[in-house]
């Protein structure tokens, strides 16, 4: 899996086909509640939550169409607050702020078990896991990747091979330097100074191959869109010495694809994760609830315009007879009128 066919981090999605629930390669269950309200848009409707090193995932237990998956680097902020439920009395709830193609959503959970484990520290917990390891998954150029001359490696990180004399073809006349070899992820920095580097992970390849250039025959490698579509090569001689990288930085590309490690070590105490690892699976042929209650358009519940610096231009609305506000995009007056009811 390349980072572009990831979306589950990146992505906040409502009402997926339930098959889209199910945990990708290297994902993980962190923590899973059976009893979880969606207090901002299905209100009394009693729901799973289930936190994952990649997202959160809500979903109503008996209509399991009706859902969210909230990718974890669209999460803003994190709040607790202590509400009432319609299920329940009280309980404690989490207000999430996220933010997705921009959009900004808001979103409260209320777990409804108070003896278990808190959803607000374990997804704090998770989010702070998922910041301090984006090297597992991000391109970075010039980036701060050494410490007292040695490559800062990470949890779970081995380095398999170190070549000198390796020749960066990102420009005109090229640079001399060092690849370092990983199981997660291809180093190089120049020789004159370490700063002038690249760490690219193979989360964000999408193929490396031998190629002719101008300099000779090169590793080439293709990054993913989501990681700046760059082409990149390096010349390493001789001749033989670059097939022997080439085919052990082939393996591990090959070995991580097919399981990757995103680098997101976190453990949540008393949590039922280890139990139900496998019992959250949904299929295409699942039950599907079409009709969501008063409103048509299931963004409108959790989306927060208010950030807006600038109102929308008007615009003149035949079916008002009045200049309003431009719509959003996807946006209907009749959806509006629907959410109102």
């Amino acid at each position: 899996m390349s980072g572009d066919n990831l979306w589950q981090d990146r992505e906040t999605r409502f009402d997926v086909n339930p098959s889209l629930l199910n945990l990708v390669r290297g994902e993980k269950v962190i923590l899973e509640l059976n009893a979880v309200e969606d207090s901002k848009g299905n209100t009394g409707v009693l729901g799973s939550a289930i936190l994952s090193n990649l997202r959160f995932i809500w979903h109503s237990q008996k209509f399991p169409k009706v859902n969210i998956s909230l990718g974890h680097n669209c999460i803003l902020s994190v709040n607790c607050i202590h509400s009432q439920s319609k299920i329940k009395s009280s309980s404690d709830s989490v207000i999430i702020s996220a933010e997705c193609s921009g959009e900004k959503y808001e979103f409260v959970f209320s777990n409804l078990i108070v003896d278990g484990p808190s959803l607000y520290t374990s997804l704090n917990s998770v989010l702070r896991a998922y910041v301090s390891s984006k090297m597992y998954r991000e391109v970075k150029l010039r980036g701060s990747l050494f410490k007292d001359d040695a490559l800062k490696t990470y949890p779970h990180e081995e380095i398999f091979r170190e070549i000198h004399g390796v020749l960066n073809l990102s420009n005109d006349q090229g640079n001399i330097g060092v690849m370092i070899v990983t199981n997660v992820r291809v180093v190089w920095y120049a020789l004159s100074n370490q700063i002038y580097n690249v760490s690219i992970p193979y989360l964000q390849i999408i193929d490396v191959k031998v190629k002719d250039s101008k300099f000779g025959r090169a590793i080439v490698f293709e990054i993913t869109k989501q990681g700046g579509g760059y082409i990149l090569g390096f010349r390493i001689d001789p001749v033989e010495k670059l097939q022997a990288v080439f085919r052990e930085v082939r393996k591990l590309y090959k070995m991580f694809t097919h399981n990757p490690n995103y680098g997101i070590e976190c453990s949540v105490e008393n949590s039922m994760a280890e139990s139900k690892q496998n019992s959250s699976k949904f299929s295409d042929d699942a039950e599907v609830y079409e009709d969501h209650g008063e409103h048509s358009d299931v963004f409108a519940l959790y989306c927060v315009d208010g950030g807006r610096a600038t109102n929308r231009e008007p615009v003149y609305n035949e079916e008002l007879g009045l200049l309003i506000e431009k719509l959003p995009d996807g946006y209907t007056l009749s959806d509006l009128w629907d959410v109102m009811k």
